[in-house]
C-alpha cells in the first residue's frame, strides 16, 4: 500500500533483507502484491531499489496490482520479472508532474515583504512565498524533465519490449490495454495466483515486517515528542513535494 511519500519502504526494505537471506535463488519466487498512485521521486526509487535488489540475488519476483499501480507504483512494478493485474486495474502514467500554490502577489497587496537568502545559484529555483523568475522557473522545468528522462530509462531498462518512446507520456491504461502495449504480461488477479500456485503444490509463506511499538511510559515521560515528530513529517511532506511522480 503506497503512499505519496512510500512510507512503507523501510519495512519493505526488511522484508527483502529476511528474503534474500533465507530463499533459494532460483527456485522461490516473491509475489509482491502492488497497490500505489504514485508519489515523490526519491521515495518511490527507493522502493523500486528494493524489488531490483531481489531481482540480483536470482530471486523471481511476481507483481500483482490488482486496483492502481500509477506513476510511482508503475515505477515499482516495471523493476518485477513478470507484472499480472486485474483487468481493470490503472497502469502506467510514465510521467512528472509538480504543483503548489504562489502566493507573492497576495503578499504584495498586504504589504508583507518576503526575503530569502540563499548561498549557490539553484540553491531554491522557485516557491510559495517569493516572486517566481523566468530564470528559476525555467531551471525547474528542466529538472522535472531530467527527472521524467531518468523515470523513462528505469522502466526502459527492466521493461524493453516496452516502447518507452511512445508510453512514457504520463498516460494511464486499463490493465487490458497495457497488455496490448507490454507494460503488463498476463490478466489475472493476485487472488487467482496465489491459488493457482498453490494448487500446482507450491507453500505460501506471507513476509511481513512488524516495527517495535514505542513504550508509552516513554511518550508520557517525553523521552519521545509525538507533536515534534508529527511536525517534522509535515515539514518535511511540505518540502519534498516539489518532486512528484504521476498525477
Amino acid at each position: 500500500q503506497g503512499d505519496v511519500m512510500a512510507s512503507k519502504t523501510r519495512g519493505l526494505e526488511r522484508e527483502v533483507t529476511t528474503i534474500i537471506n533465507t530463499a533459494r535463488p532460483g527456485i522461490d519466487e516473491v509475489l509482491i502484491r502492488l497497490e500505489s498512485p504514485g508519489g515523490a521521486a526519491f521515495a518511490y526509487g527507493h522502493a523500486a531499489s528494493q524489488i531490483a535488489r531481489l531481482r540480483n540475488a536470482n530471486i523471481k519476483v511476481t507483481a500483482a496490482v490488482d486496483r492502481i499501480a500509477a506513476s510511482g507504483g508503475y515505477m515499482m512494478a516495471a523493476v518485477a520479472n513478470e507484472i499480472i493485474a486485474a483487468p481493470l486495474a490503472v497502469i502506467g502514467s510514465v510521467g512528472v508532474v509538480s504543483e503548489f500554490l504562489n502566493f507573492s502577489r497576495i503578499l504584495k497587496n498586504l504589504g508583507v515583504d518576503y526575503k530569502q537568502y540563499t548561498a549557490g545559484e539553484h540553491k531554491r529555483t522557485v516557491s510559495q512565498f517569493g516572486e517566481i523568475t523566468e530564470e528559476g522557473e525555467k531551471k525547474f522545468t528542466d529538472d522535472l524533465v531530467r527527472m521524467h528522462e531518468l523515470f523513462s530509462e528505469h522502466v526502459g531498462y527492466w521493461r524493453p519490449k516496452m516502447e518507452i518512446e511512445k508510453l512514457s507520456t504520463g498516460e494511464h491504461w486499463s490493465a487490458v490495454d497495457a497488455l496490448t502495449h507490454k507494460m503488463v504480461d498476463k490478466i489475472q488477479s493476485s487472488a487467482d495466483y496465489q491459488l493457482e500456485k498453490i494448487n500446482s503444490g507450491w507453500v505460501a509463506i506471507q513476509v511481513s515486517y512488524c516495527p517495535p511499538r514505542q513504550p508509552l511510559f516513554s511518550l508520557l515521560s517525553g523521552q519521545v515528542s509525538a507533536i515534534d515528530h508529527i511536525l517534522d513529517r509535515l515539514i518535511a511532506k511540505a518540502y519534498y513535494y516539489s518532486a512528484i511522480l504521476g498525477k
